[in-house]
């Protein structure tokens, strides 16, 4: 039986993750191939016994723990441009849902897989955008994993491992983090053993994936695009398989692919009778683009892939990947040359001027860039992408009072941003607003998972506070916050 581990993973050594990517993620890495071949059983109730098992701010809590370890991985994609286009799209499609706590992000991994978290986080490997040729079957792929996140897929196979076992909830989140009590390597590695073994026993996966497909081309559909490109994927799964001598694609593993599943998509796409809305591929291929040139292991292989993957006809995305490919090997002239030339065939769209000002800055011209940046950001304030840039290019700087204006109106709402929170932390303790930078970089520590740091940085933030009541009784109540929080997970 082979389990899916996210293979860029494979040599951390922090058991938990490991552990909760095996026993909890809702799309099918549980089971497996061994689920593939188990004959079709109904599924358990989705009444109480599964809403009882973990609510949703236990499965929220326990998404973020997964997150927190995500986060500190060199694997995970810290790229603005990226970070909103796949935030963006899967908003897009999430909205038929009526949901919108949904959080996505990105793995730099060349294996093709996708999966989703206990509270709404969805995550893709760059592998997985590589290999879709148009938004609409990477549109698909969220969708379905949004499905399975809708229906409450994880807190079923919990529930129906509970039936079975007679464990409490408490229990099955102990076996799940067994792994992260300061084990040596060995004996976590058997705890890790025993979670695999615990997955055989679980037998929904084929159907959590036919009602995933099913509600999941219902979304793809109403999001606009193509509902036929379900099947799309799955068939180019399929041939690539067939070709592939080392074996089926990673989501094959994850999420087995059989003609009739194709067939039943395929069917079911054709009966919905819609015409697509959203078919324009420009922004996917940037993102493409994107990955290539800042995430390819060389040059010479970012070449031979930004040949192989950026559809013909879009001249302005393998451009894009050239500019920034001469950026990173520091031709700086070519690639100021190639986004001047992309900007002026499209005035409209803001990537070709950030690109022009990341340029300029890296050649010495901070009036060029930072004049760029500014223009952009009086024209679209609400873009977190555009003004986490145009901050961190101040700090670089030594504009810290133009970052702090800048970010202060986005602190003040709740965030799962680390770096938000870093740039804030960093230009109010500049200027000396010192009481807020302390609370920044609690935030910070609180997501990036060091909870200790938190908590010290809020102690010194309850010291700079003083008899000011309002500001003392903030950071006291998130110390209880964190304290709490921390108490639960032990």
């Amino acid at each position: 039986m082979e389990i899916a581990v996210i293979s860029g993973f494979r040599e951390q050594k922090n058991f938990v993750f490991r552990a909760l990517l095996l026993f909890g993620i809702f799309t099918g890495m549980l089971v497996g191939t061994a689920a593939a071949n188990a004959d079709v059983q109904p599924l358990p109730n989705l009444g109480s016994s599964a809403r009882a098992l973990y609510s949703a701010e236990e499965e929220h809590r326990l998404g973020h723990q997964v997150m927190v370890q995500i986060r500190q991985s060199r694997e995970f994609v810290d790229d603005p441009e990226l970070q909103s286009y796949v935030q963006q799209l899967g908003e897009r499609i999430a909205r038929g849902t009526g949901r919108s706590d949904f959080r996505f992000f990105i793995i730099r991994d060349a294996s093709i897989n996708a999966f989703a978290l206990p509270g709404g986080y969805i995550g893709l490997n760059t592998g997985l955008i590589m290999h879709t040729s148009t938004e609409s079957e990477l549109a698909a792929v969220l969708a379905h994993e949004i499905e399975h996140v809708m229906q409450q897929h994880w807190s079923r196979m919990m529930a129906a491992r509970k039936q079975r076992s007679g464990l409490t909830a408490a229990a099955l989140l102990a076996s799940m983090i067994l792994a992260s009590s300061g084990q040596q390597a060995g004996e976590a590695g058997i705890a890790l053993t025993s979670a695999i073994n615990t997955t055989q026993e679980l037998s929904y996966s084929r159907d959590f994936e036919r009602e995933a497909d099913r509600l999941g081309i219902q979304l793809l559909a109403k999001a606009g695009y193509r509902p036929e490109a379900m099947a799309d994927f799955f068939e180019k799964l399929q041939k690539s398989a067939r070709l592939s001598d080392s074996g089926a694609p990673e989501y094959m593993r994850t999420h087995p692919v059989t003609t009739n599943r194709i067939a039943e998509a395929r069917d079911r796409a054709d009966k919905l009778h819609v015409h697509a809305t959203h078919t324009a591929n420009r922004t996917f291929m940037y993102a493409k683009a994107r990955i290539i040139a800042l995430y390819s292991p060389s040059t010479t292989e970012a070449q031979a892939a930004m040949k192989a993957r950026i559809t013909p006809g879009h001249k302005d995305a393998y451009d894009y990947g050239e500019a920034m490919l001469a950026m990173r090997t520091n031709h700086l002239a070519s690639a100021l040359a190639i986004a001047q030339g992309l900007r002026k065939l499209h005035p409209r769209d803001q990537r070709f001027r950030m690109l022009e000002a990341d340029i300029k800055l890296d050649a010495g011209d901070k009036k060029g860039g930072l004049d760029i940046y500014r223009d952009i950001y009086q024209r679209e304030k609400n873009n977190r992408e555009v003004m986490l840039r145009f901050a961190n290019a101040l700090i670089n700087y030594g504009r810290f009072a133009d970052a702090y204006e800048m970010l202060k109106p986005a602190i003040r709402t709740p965030s799962e941003h680390p770096r938000l929170q870093q740039l804030y932390a960093r230009a109010a303790g500049e200027i000396g607003k010192l009481y807020e930078s302390h609370r920044a970089m609690a935030e910070y520590y609180y997501l990036m998972g060091n909870t200790d740091a938190a908590l010290e940085q809020l102690n010194i933030a309850k010291n700079i506070a003083g008899n000011n009541q309002y500001l003392l009784a903030g950071a006291e109540a998130r110390s209880k916050e964190i304290e709490a929080e921390r108490a639960q997970q032990k």
